[in-house]
């Protein structure tokens, strides 16, 4: 099993901002990199978002995607 997604938390809003560059500089187009809000920084690999794992529960229980409702954050 993989980490799908990794989240950093700070109060120090300048500094996760500067960190948001400099991992999306190094990581390039590895994974999507970015501040959810001031004090949160997301790092989530490509193909890995909600729709991703909302397609892959559906199948999973075996329900069309359209039958499927996502409520919230």
């Amino acid at each position: 099993m993989a980490a799908s997604k990794i989240v950093g938390v700070s109060r120090e809003s300048d500094r996760l901002a500067a960190i948001e560059e400099e991992l999306a500089r190094e990581l390039g187009t590895q994974a999507a990199i970015h501040r959810s809000q001031r004090y949160y920084l997301d790092v989530t690999p490509l193909g890995f978002d909600k729709g991703a794992f909302l397609d892959r529960i559906a199948e999973r229980v075996g329900v069309t995607r359209e039958r499927v409702a996502a409520i919230g954050d």
